[in-house]
């Protein structure tokens, strides 16, 4: 089974850092993209439910925290190609430290969305009556 390289052994390890990271930039956006579509569908689910409105609070700053999550991470995808001007260590560094706190910032608000999924599922599953 052979795998596709996506980098090319004579390519500078700058370079392949920036595409490593501008590919993991767009999956973000992807990601945050279908949470904006789930989280649209939660909140009629969460209506229903014995603390729908707290539950739909919390979906309404979750959405709005998405929605702020995607417009950074879309104009840091876009800043992305003043990496490859950088020609010292010190932009380097910038740069690298710049894309982990976008994965912070990126894993602590999928972590929380996915929390408050599991809550409104959960509370779903209980209320709905099991099907034969």
């Amino acid at each position: 089974m052979s795998t596709a390289q996506p980098f090319y052994p004579h390519d500078p390890d700058s370079e392949i850092m920036l595409q490593k990271d501008r590919a993991e930039a767009a999956q973000w956006i992807k990601d945050l993209e279908h949470a904006e579509k789930e989280l649209a569908l939660l909140r009629p689910l969460s209506a229903g439910l014995s603390q729908s409105g707290e539950l739909t609070a919390e979906l309404d700053r979750l959405r709005e925290k998405n929605n702020f999550a995607l417009l950074h991470l879309r104009l840091y995808a876009k800043d992305m190609a003043n990496a490859l001007e950088c020609d010292t260590m010190a932009c380097d560094a910038y740069h690298l430290e710049n894309h982990e706190q976008h994965r912070q910032r990126y894993a602590k608000h999928i972590e929380a969305y996915r929390t408050l999924k599991l809550t409104i599922m959960e509370q779903v599953a209980a209320t709905d009556p099991p099907r034969p």
